[in-house]
Parts: C-alpha cells; sequence; structure tokens
C-alpha cells in the first residue's frame, strides 16, 4: 500500500523518473541519486516546485471526509442518534 501511495504523489508531482518498475530499478534510481549531484538536484528542485500540487490539493481530504460523514452518520442512525 505504501508503494500505492508513493506511485501515486509522485505521479501527481510528474516526477516519473523515480517511479521504480522493480527491485532493480529502485536501487538505480536510489544509487543514481545518491551519486549523481546534478540528477539528485533537479530531482530537489522539481520536488519543489511541484509539491504544491500534492500538498496543496484537497480533493483527496474532501473525499476522506465524506466517506466519514457517510459512514458516521448510516452508523449513528443504526443506533438512533445522529
Amino acid at each position: 500500500m505504501r508503494a500505492r501511495h508513493a506511485y501515486a504523489m509522485l505521479k501527481m508531482m510528474g516526477m516519473h523518473t523515480t517511479v521504480a518498475v522493480d527491485e532493480d530499478n529502485y536501487i538505480d534510481i536510489a544509487v543514481r541519486l545518491g551519486e549523481d549531484p546534478r540528477f539528485y538536484a533537479e530531482t530537489k528542485q522539481k520536488v519543489n516546485k511541484q509539491g504544491d500540487k500534492l500538498f496543496d490539493d484537497l480533493t483527496v481530504i474532501r473525499a476522506l471526509e465524506d466517506f466519514f460523514k457517510r459512514r458516521v452518520g448510516s452508523e449513528a442512525g443504526k443506533h438512533g442518534q445522529l
């Protein structure tokens, strides 16, 4: 599940160069980030530039909020509470 969340976040930010297709590719990306200062700097800059797409997007928060309101509301109704 963490991998899916990480993939979704990277995709939202357009960080396709850091999405690994398998374990070996993950290791390659990690090593490159550690050994290639230019790639690291470009990746860091892109995260800083695109981060607002991830952190300022309320879509997921509102969807979760709606889910809880519906779920709590339906449970409260079963028990005679609102």
